[in-house]
């Protein structure tokens, strides 16, 4: 598991030093994470996870416009850094997107299948993971620190709506169905910017940006932090939420194993 930052702002009086902030997503072993939650909780201590998309301003307003999500495409890659490679790619960056998916989706995982290759270095480089979740909605998601063009996006579809997210860029775009041809905007308050598109015999789509007050991540996840040692409230990130992240990332990684077992066994045949 990554150094644990027991973060303890100046400005707050040393009693209430009793807190932990994991710069950093969780990547240990299962029983590592359960120790550091249970640690925390013994000792009433606020516990934060690093998982930075949270706290991107476009994720923030995504959050509130999912009603039932029933596919996701999720896209992160970049190239190659000599950084992480001691881990697989699923650890070093699918790990966030599945964060996100799991706070998206209001289901339980049913089902994982993956395959993924080491590319340049002895670890997995490139994978990718169908999940299904148990209310059906499925998510499919690929990261590559092999890539030759840096890519963050997340794209969720949902009855009548798709929505598509530019991490980097924190910019979201909505295309809606307007139905019986109505006019008007969906959410209108939220809007930037609107088009609309409408082919013969076919629905009116209307496509809107979303108005974004951006805001530098890192520092939305400190202030958001020091909130919760202050007041006493749940983090945004829970040590719980962290946990579970990992455990589905583990499962990604058994699943890559597995894949690559049966291939070898196959050219074997």
């Amino acid at each position: 598991m990554p150094e644990t930052s027991a973060a303890a702002p100046a400005n707050l009086p040393k009693s209430d030093q009793n807190l932990i902030w994991l710069d950093c997503e969780m990547t240990g072993l299962d029983p590592e994470a359960d120790r550091l939650i249970e640690t925390a909780e013994k000792r009433k201590a606020v516990l934060q996870i690093g998982h930075l998309e949270r706290f991107n301003s476009a994720i923030r307003k995504l959050v509130g416009m999912i009603r039932e999500p029933r596919f996701a495409e999720v896209h992160r890659l970049g190239s190659f850094a000599e950084r992480g490679t001691d881990v697989d790619v699923v650890l070093d960056l699918m790990i966030h997107d599945i964060d996100i998916l799991l706070s998206l989706v209001p289901s339980e995982v049913a089902e994982i299948r993956a395959a993924g290759t080491p590319v340049v270095s002895e670890s997995i480089d490139i994978a990718n993971a169908r999940i299904e979740f148990k209310n059906g909605c499925v998510a499919n998601v690929t990261a590559s620190r092999v890539s030759r063009e840096p890519v963050r996006k997340i794209r969720i579809f949902q009855p009548d709506i798709y929505l598509s997210l530019d991490y980097r860029a924190q910019e979201l775009v909505v295309a809606k169905r307007v139905q019986n041809g109505g006019g008007g905007s969906f959410f209108s308050s939220l809007w930037r910017s609107t088009r609309s598109v409408r082919l013969p015999g076919r629905p009116q789509i209307v496509i809107e940006k979303v108005k974004i007050k951006k805001e530098e991540p890192l520092k939305a996840e400190l202030e958001s932090f020091i909130h919760a040692v202050r007041t006493g409230e749940k983090p945004i990130v829970t040590g719980r939420e962290g946990r579970e992240a990992l455990k589905v990332a583990l499962q990604v990684m058994e699943q890559i194993r597995l894949h690559t077992d049966r291939a070898k066994a196959a050219e074997q045949i």
